[in-house]
């Protein structure tokens, strides 16, 4: 899967492509969190109007998604990040990540935020991030301090 160049576009998070792409981000983000503690949108979630969701693809095949939620005026989260176990370590993440920024900043946004995991199942994410300028911080809603969110920010 990691030959070719990878094509990042707009899509409909409820194809099926899409939503296989979902399944295999919330059975990631459910086997390592604690019950009550996974956050991440489903298709129906993500095909909201304040939504933006990519997907990415390799040679034609699905290979990852993204998408960015604009929140309040100035922030917009980061959310649903996703690359499959054959495209991971082809810079696709990043790719996906920067996709977003980009579109952030695009909507005027100042801040761009997302929530990750404590579990060391999240650590490749979080250093993913803080590489592409993200730093921790307290949480924001709905998120709660104390908890399994580990949330960051960056400024755009």
């Amino acid at each position: 899967m990691t030959d070719g160049t990878p094509v990042i576009a707009e899509a409909d998070p409820r194809s099926a492509d899409a939503i296989m792409l979902l399944d295999r981000h919330l059975a990631f983000t459910r086997a390592n969190s604690p019950p009550g503690a996974c956050y991440a949108f489903d298709a129906d979630e993500l095909a909201a109007p304040a939504v933006t969701f990519w997907m990415a693809r390799i040679g034609g095949a699905p290979a990852g998604c993204a998408a960015l939620v604009l929140r309040e005026a100035g922030f917009a989260e980061l959310k649903s990040v996703h690359v499959l176990d054959a495209a991971r370590g082809s810079g696709l993440g990043a790719a996906l990540v920067e996709t977003c920024i980009a579109a952030a900043r695009e909507a005027g946004c100042s801040h761009l935020g997302l929530e990750t995991g404590w579990s060391d199942g999240f650590a490749a994410s979080r250093r993913l991030y803080k590489r592409l300028g993200f730093a921790h911080c307290d949480a924001f809603p709905p998120y709660k301090d104390g908890t399994f969110s580990y949330c960051m920010i960056r400024t755009l």
